[in-house]
């Protein structure tokens, strides 16, 4: 079911810094020379036609757009809503690799954790895994099939700040979390862009340059509004 005007979930970012940032952290600018707006517009095994790369930011960032025309787009990995909402999420994808998908609630623009041993920064990877798993704002939906095909109930809060965790399971059972936000992944690897108009798509696959990565950038997408 697509969200509608009055349940939708703002990216953060998306036109400028808030000043209350203190640290330096990656966020994702995406570039598209044509619409991507469907999984239909994604082809598997091809290297998405965007161009994406991270940029590092504090709370003295502009944006700027650097040219005309196409799509440009800043995300940090993050959402807020603007409401109380229960949201029924519809997650496409095409993968040979079986992963579970879900939201969790992050406590600071930078996407850190508060747990009872204080907070946990996105770069504490196994710590941030836990501390993912245990703040999460839907249950961890499993996508086994090629074709992926599925719904995610999120209920989120007014105010909050919210992140996507994609856990990938080998053959072996060996996990591997992968972040909307950038510094969450293994060399802060860039796992999921944003292709505007509220479309962001996953890639499966580590990118950086001790692992394979199609990026593709197809094999989970979801809408945050429609």
């Amino acid at each position: 079911m697509p969200l509608t005007k009055n349940s939708k979930i703002l990216d953060w970012g998306k036109y400028n810094v808030a000043n209350t940032l203190a640290n330096k952290f990656n966020i994702v600018k995406t570039e598209l020379s044509k619409p991507i707006t469907s999984l239909q517009d994604l082809i598997e095994g091809k290297v998405v036609d965007a161009d994406f790369s991270s940029l590092q930011v504090d709370k003295d960032t502009t944006f700027t757009a650097s040219k005309d025309g196409g799509t440009e787009t800043y995300f940090s990995g993050l959402w807020t809503s603007t409401e109380n909402l229960k949201i029924k999420m519809n997650v496409q994808g095409n993968s040979a690799n079986s992963a579970s998908f879900a939201f969790y609630r992050v406590d600071s623009l930078t996407g850190e954790i508060l747990t009872a041993k204080g907070l946990i920064n996105p770069k504490d990877h196994q710590d941030y895994f836990q501390a993912a798993k245990s703040n999460l704002v839907s249950s961890l939906v499993d996508f086994e099939d090629f074709n992926k095909n599925g719904d995610i109930l999120v209920n989120v809060e007014k105010g909050q700040s919210y992140a996507a965790l994609l856990i990938t399971h080998s053959p072996d059972g060996t996990q591997i979390p992968l972040y909307s936000i950038v510094d969450a992944n293994i060399n802060s690897s860039i796992q999921c862009i944003s292709f505007g108009s509220g479309l962001y798509g996953f890639e499966d696959l580590i990118n950086s340059p001790e692992f394979s990565s199609d990026r593709d950038f197809n094999d989970l997408i979801f809408y945050t509004e429609r």
